[in-house]
């Protein structure tokens, strides 16, 4: 019966083909609904029946359908469903309805197939898929350049979360020889001794989850990302951002031994769960204060399994994920309501911290501090009596106590909103709610826990590591004591109208963000700076002569020629300087790649070359490639990069198909000069409705030339991760993300932004069209059985 998990993740892929074919968009909607609640209802027969196991059908395809795998499918589905029903009347007049249920379908898929995934390289490929269709929905207003602006940067944020992920999975197969999620399980925790791989996997597998998680200062794509239709919101808000606790709890096996990976998720959760909170009170956009809100939870959703609570974390994913579905899906219907009256409300947080306006008269704020911290204390003393585990033998509960009192000042300050004729009162039935709350939160975490981890011993030694340092430890303790003891003092001051030129120095810097969207910009600013400056003719011809330099000092003198000369066909400064002098027949790089290719194969395995050189190749092109023109630029800057990429992985048979994706683009920006008489970037726009057939060969032409997983040109990205050192490889990716970047970007211009009205648009030929669609697929078909 645990095949049966592959029917929720074809019928999907069915739905969205169905969806997107039909033309009565009504019709394919509720058609996709039923689908999805079909799936729903199978799921959660399959996690109430026990159904759970691991199989492997072919490659890489390898399925772990276990406790955690079902319950967050079941999970996926539930909310999933509950978006498909809401968009069928709130997505009815919004152009694109059958796109937006294609990508709602693909997206359900992928996250199915994440959850239950049994080989990291599969769980890999739907990490990066998520981002990917992200990407797509987010674009869903592509008319407007906002939407469009922020799409871009959701998906450069979810590329940077593949690098630290990428590299733990290099580092596991080096180390175990195996992907097998099983496997891999069972070998960490047989291993006895220190290993370095040991210690560095969880701390990488940790930064790819607080990246995808929209951990400071990679929070903004999550805030940004309101463009998107309100569905999308709820979508990504309840589940996508959600992927990171996944993760983590997927991985959990390689955080029992000693690591600072829990060290940095308990700091890193901390700073997101204040600033988070704190940006959020100014926010005066719905949307944009349920974002900041989810930032915050996210921290201390991070908070947690930096303390060892796995189990715990998963439960506040799904709670706070089906409560923030629901609070995005009625925000839309506020804001249609907002929409019809003119006035703006009125900021009433500006005037709180700005001039001091009190919150409660004649509180008693030394007897409500007290209270708060004796709420935790029994809080902790209570589940001591009821968890059936000896859980005061580890210092969690030191944590969980000051966790606990941060949340309880929080609920306690919030009955001070307001005038009360009876403060006391108030203050306890809140307080005595709260402790119901926490009492029910912590229990049902240790039932999820017993759930999910029937062999506790792994559970044991995670908490023995997370807090194996005592120094780290008081730290924690002495953060959160500072920062609650911080608010105290404020909310004092602010009670007594006494009023405190810090808190507008606080609120000016909150108002600007903290400076985040600045620096960002800066970074783009600094990166597009030196790519114009790569341009310049003087500075590629003295790169290559430092490259040559280089060369001739590594070399021998008959490898030195043969190297040359095999750079002339795959690119490799200094060779590729006379390459891109080429002028005439723009298929010249496709025939160049693959004479390449074979001639590669033949030369490698004489030549000892170190990745140095190739590093510096792929690294000018790419930067190079951010501030391309048009495809006549754009196309040698992107054959520079993409088959530099063949020396270091020392694959050069890989060029026949980088040379196949070559060919494809040419052939587009041959098709743009043809009908539209410009291949500028800008200059024609708008071509996802207009020309979808022009737009789906380009958007996956664009994928499979920067190595998306588990294209079979992703394999040059994966195999070069064995050749290089852990440093250079991490520099490597990045160099990655800013290729598949530029790629992805670039060709977006085309589909993204307002149609021309002046131009008569025009599509491809399905003579040109299938053919090279078909191929595209195939290859990535074969990506899943070369691993």
């Amino acid at each position: 019966m645990q095949y049966m998990i592959i029917l929720p993740i074809l019928l999907q892929l069915v739905s969205a083909f169905l969806v997107y074919r039909l033309e009565n968009r009504v019709l394919g909607a509720r058609l996709s609904t039923s689908f999805t609640l079909t799936n729903f209802l199978i799921s959660l027969i399959l996690l109430l029946t026990g159904s759970f196991g691991h199989f492997s059908l072919f490659g890489v395809l390898e399925l772990f359908p276990d406790r955690l795998g079902l319950l967050l499918s079941t999970y996926i589905l539930l909310v999933s469903s509950v978006i498909h029903k809401y968009a069928e009347n709130y997505m009815r007049d919004e152009p694109g309805y059958r796109r937006f249920y294609a990508l709602l379908d693909l997206m359900t898929a992928t996250l199915i197939l994440l959850v239950v995934a049994g080989n990291l390289l599969l769980l890999f490929f739907a990490w990066h898929l998520v981002g990917v269709l992200l990407f797509l929905l987010l674009n869903h207003n592509y008319r407007e350049e906002k939407a469009v602006r922020f799409a871009n940067l959701s998906f450069i944020t979810q590329r940077l979360a593949d690098v630290p992920l990428l590299i733990a999975i290099v580092l596991l197969y080096l180390e175990f020889r195996t992907l097998s999620i099983p496997e891999l399980e069972k070998a960490v925790l047989s291993f006895e001794g220190y290993s370095f791989t040991l210690w560095v996997v969880p701390l990488l597998v940790v930064m790819s989850a607080m990246i995808k998680s929209a951990q400071v200062p990679f929070h903004l794509w999550l805030v940004y990302s309101m463009e998107g239709p309100t569905p999308v919101s709820a979508l990504m808000h309840a589940g996508i951002v959600n992927a990171g606790a996944f993760l983590v709890n997927r991985t959990a096996f390689l955080f029992t031994h000693e690591n600072p990976g829990l060290y940095l998720a308990f700091f890193v959760g901390s700073l997101t769960a204040i600033l988070g909170s704190a940006l959020m009170l100014i926010q005066n956009d719905v949307k944009k204060s349920l974002g900041y809100s989810t930032v915050g939870q996210m921290g201390y959703m991070v908070m947690e399994f930096g303390i060892g609570a796995f189990a715990l974390a998963v439960y506040h994913m799904m709670a706070h994920g089906i409560f923030k579905a629901t609070l995005f899906l009625y925000s839309g219907n506020v804001i249609h309501s907002a929409r019809k009256d003119p006035n703006i409300p009125e900021d009433e947080v500006y005037k709180v911290v700005t001039r001091g306006i009190k919150f409660e008269k004649n509180v008693p704020w030394l007897l409500y501090a007290l209270l708060s911290i004796l709420v935790p204390l029994l809080l902790v003393v209570l589940i001591h009596l009821i968890v059936e585990e000896h859980f005061l033998e580890y210092e969690t509960q030191l944590i969980i106590f000051f966790f606990a009192w941060a949340t309880g000042a929080q609920a306690v300050i919030s009955t001070f909103r307001t005038e009360r004729e009876k403060p006391l009162l108030s203050a306890l039935i809140a307080i005595l709610s709260l402790l119901i709350f926490l009492l029910g939160y912590v229990v049902m975490g240790h039932t999820l826990s017993k759930f999910l981890y029937p062999n506790q011993e792994i559970i044991e030694r995670i908490y023995e590591s997370s807090f194996a340092n005592t120094v780290v430890l008081i730290a924690e303790m002495i953060l959160i004591g500072l920062i609650i003891l911080a608010g105290w003092v404020f909310i004092y001051y602010a009670n007594k109208e006494k009023f405190l030129t810090f808190n507008t120095f606080v609120y000016t810097h909150l108002s600007r963000e903290l400076y985040f969207t600045d620096l960002y910009e800066f970074i783009k600013e600094f990166l597009l700076k030196v790519s114009d400056v790569l341009k310049k003719e003087s500075v590629f011809a003295g790169i290559s002569l430092f490259a040559l330099f280089l060369l001739a000092l590594e070399l021998s003198t008959a490898d030195f020629v043969k190297t040359l000369l095999l750079g002339l066909f795959i690119p490799l400064l200094p060779s590729v300087y006379l390459i891109l002098k080429l002028k005439g027949n723009p298929y010249t790089y496709s025939v160049l790649l693959l004479i390449g290719s074979l001639l590669g194969v033949v030369f490698f395995g004489e030549i000892s070359l170190s990745p140095l050189v190739p590093l510096i190749t792929f690294a000018f092109f790419s930067l190079r490639s951010l501030s391309s023109r048009n495809l006549s630029e754009f196309i040698p800057d992107i054959f520079g990069a993409s088959a530099s990429v063949l020396w270091i992985s020392s694959k050069f048979w890989l060029g026949i198909f980088v040379a196949f994706g070559i060919l494809i683009l040419v052939y587009l920006g041959e098709f743009l000069r043809k009908y539209y008489g410009s291949s500028e970037f800008g200059f024609i726009t708008g071509l996802l409705e207009k020309a979808p057939k022009f737009s789906a060969l380009t958007f996956i032409t664009a994928l499979f030339l920067y190595g998306a997983p588990l294209f079979i040109t992703f394999y040059a990205y994966y195999y070069a991760g064995i050749e290089l050192n852990l440093y250079t490889y991490a520099l490597f990716l990045i160099g990655w993300v800013i290729l598949s970047t530029a790629i992805l970007v670039s060709l977006g211009k085309f589909l993204f932004y307002r149609e021309r009205e002046d131009l008569i648009y025009t599509d491809l030929d399905d003579r040109v069209f299938k053919p090279a669609l078909g191929i595209l697929v195939l290859l990535l078909v074969i990506g899943f059985f070369i691993a």
